[in-house]
């Protein structure tokens, strides 16, 4: 699969075709590969270019001396061997800028390739991203995901602050990461949903499918793997971590748009309408202890009040993005 990339890159690259993101990916697969395999794919796209004029031994003597000075001793390529394969001046042209653009400054190769990237979805907005490796992410509101321009050999490790639903390429040999305030989930191809805003005093991971391995930073001894169908819910006060069976539909109605409550009190109902609406919204005095479970597929805030009305006593003014209740009972 990668050397089926790298050919693809290469070509693309010899036809000025490569996309920004595509530069930094090469740049990421050349760096790290060893000296047979470029050997090998260089062979191959010199092979697949046809001659179109005399061969020009000085442009090959200038490539083979930047090698030599360039390239450190481990990375040195012999090209001699691939003399009688080596195409026209263009060609040379070629892997001289091949030779500048990806070798010349590793520095700034490893810089770009550890470059981070943060896409954030504020209050009342949804947000989604396609990772380097392939993995979708779906953020939800108020909700901050930060990962790197190329993953590693080792691992792919990305941050999330508030919620997000994960699709992850699957790759047996590199695990995908994922780190909150003070929780690691770690999976190796699988679909979950997390919750992790930081002014709540619970962290909650729920599996759709696949295995994940949630462990606190706190309690690693506390480690938890999940089968599909189940969520584990993490108290930040206690340290305490249980797991349960759960709905699914209801752990990811936010990506469809919904609003699903299950005997939750109103004080947790009103914190999920600021996120999900994106408004700030203030009592008279504290909420009442009543339970409430329903659910809403509505884009205005105000459809949703006029039905809690009917459960709670209350009025609200709104003035843009500010609420205000007071309670009449």
């Amino acid at each position: 699969m990668v050397q089926e990339e790298i050919k693809t890159l290469f070509k693309k690259y010899l036809y000025g075709q490569l996309k920004s993101e595509e530069v930094v990916r090469l740049k990421a697969l050349i760096q790290n590969m060893d000296d047979r395999s470029l050997e090998q794919n260089l062979s191959q796209l010199w092979d697949t270019c046809h001659i179109s004029g005399e061969r020009n031994i000085e442009a090959f003597d200038t490539i083979s001396k930047n090698m030599e000075e360039i390239i450190q001793p481990q990375k040195r390529i012999s090209l001699l061997g691939y003399l009688n394969r080596i195409a026209a001046a263009a060609i040379f042209l070629l892997l001289i800028t091949l030779t500048g653009y990806l070798y010349i400054d590793k520095r700034h190769i490893q810089t770009a390739i550890a470059q981070m990237y943060t896409i954030s979805a504020e209050k009342g907005e949804r947000a989604s991203v396609t990772l380097p490796d392939g993995t979708k992410v779906y953020l939800n509101a108020k909700s901050t995901l930060s990962y790197p321009a190329s993953f590693s050999l080792n691992e792919r490790t990305v941050q999330l602050t508030g919620e997000a639903y994960f699709e992850v390429k699957h790759d047996a040999d590199i695990p995908f990461i994922v780190k909150t305030e003070e929780i690691q989930i770690k999976v190796l191809g699988t679909t979950f949903n997390l919750y992790a805003y930081p002014d709540d005093s619970w962290f909650e991971a729920s599996l759709v499918e696949g295995c994940i391995e949630v462990t606190p930073y706190r309690n690693p001894e506390k480690q938890v793997h999940l089968s599909p169908n189940h969520k584990a819910r993490y108290n930040h006060e206690t340290g305490e971590i249980n797991v349960m069976g759960t709905d699914l539909r209801v752990e990811t109605a936010w990506k469809r748009g919904d609003l699903i409550f299950r005997n939750q009190p109103f004080k947790e109902i009103i914190g999920q309408l600021e996120i999900f609406y994106g408004v700030n919204i203030t009592a008279d005095r504290e909420y009442p202890e009543e339970l409430f479970t329903g659910s809403y597929h509505e884009n205005d805030i105000i459809q949703v009040l006029k039905n809690l009305q009917q459960h709670y006593a209350f009025e609200y003014q709104k003035s843009g993005n500010e609420i205000s209740l007071k309670f009449t009972k």
